[in-house]
């Protein structure tokens, strides 16, 4: 039987962004852009984090709750 796994960062959103562009190269700016919005209506919190590497490639990497979710492209 497989056991769950749980991800928790102490940062949230900006340290997990972080640990994942940790092998993509230097960042553009050191720190990472995060930030934190709790809508009542829904009763939901929302977390984005942002950061620029150096990379000339593009990569761009979505999750909700820790799960990523698959990109699609718009024609």
């Amino acid at each position: 039987m497989t056991q769950p796994v749980r991800f928790q960062f102490p940062g949230g959103a900006g340290d997990f962004a972080a640990f994942l562009d940790a092998r993509s190269g230097p960042p553009v700016h050191p720190e990472v852009m995060a930030f934190e919005r709790e809508d009542l209506r829904t009763a939901g919190t929302v977390e984005v984090a942002l950061r620029w590497c150096g990379s000339r490639q593009e990569r761009v990497r979505s999750f909700a709750n820790s799960v990523p979710t698959p990109r699609r492209r718009h024609a």
